[in-house]
């Protein structure tokens, strides 16, 4: 029993001394002291980038939807022109990101979108005047609250001729009209509600209805169908 007890105290300090070793070559995940070799640990975030912005040129009355292609947080935060506007995300593709300018007057301004930890990416976004673009065509959109309110609307030689909604509840309304268009923007107020329209970039409309059954201000957004 002797020699036995004295075999297993070996192994015993054996082993100890193997864990003592391997724990000192193992890397150090605490705080660090001031004489510690070991580096603290460190939480790298990357760099926002922007690599391209879709379309980067916009009228003055805003409304134009900007979709950005970048790597960053979903935490950031986007201004024009250090105007903050909503962003969202596209659920396919984390490097989408979708947002609405904001009026502004013409010219150049800096569209930046920054992380939590203050760093930011910077693009270029322009504002002209509504001459640049054209309002005239069928357009038709959906709201832009969620509402999911259809419309359609038609502009012909400068003057707002037809307006149509439908809510969801499928009830609709038309309205044959003769409001006039005026630096690229139409506005129709009467019994049956308010309806506006505006050059939002070369290939978008944006506007409010409030027009029963799609009652309430409601903002929306529209391509040319023809």
């Amino acid at each position: 029993m002797g020699s036995i007890n004295r075999v297993f105290r070996t192994v015993a300090v054996g082993l100890a001394a193997q864990m003592i070793v391997a724990c000192s070559e193992s890397p150090v995940t605490g705080p660090s002291s001031p004489d510690s070799t070991v580096p603290p640990i460190t939480t790298t975030v990357s760099m926002p980038t922007i690599s391209a912005i879709s379309p980067d040129t916009g009228s003055i009355y805003g409304g134009s939807e900007v979709t950005i292609v970048g790597d960053f947080d979903r935490l950031a935060t986007a201004a024009f022109d250090g105007v903050r506007v909503a962003m969202g995300w596209s659920p396919q593709d984390r490097m989408l990101h979708i947002l609405h300018a904001p009026p502004h007057a013409a010219g150049r301004v800096d569209l930046v979108v920054t992380i939590p930890d203050g760093r930011s990416a910077v693009a270029a976004y322009t504002y002209v005047d509504p001459d640049a673009f054209d309002l005239g065509g069928a357009w038709s959109g959906v709201t832009v609250d969620g509402s999911d309110t259809v419309l359609e609307f038609t502009v012909r030689d400068n003057v707002l001729t037809r307006v149509q909604c439908v809510d969801p509840s499928n009830q609709s309304v038309e309205l044959e009209l003769a409001a006039p268009v005026v630096n690229g923007k139409v506005e129709f107020a009467g019994d049956a509600g308010r309806f506006s329209a505006w050059v939002a970039s070369a290939s978008e409309a944006a506007g409010t209805i409030d027009i029963a059954p799609c009652s309430g201000v409601r903002r929306w957004q529209a391509v040319r169908t023809r």
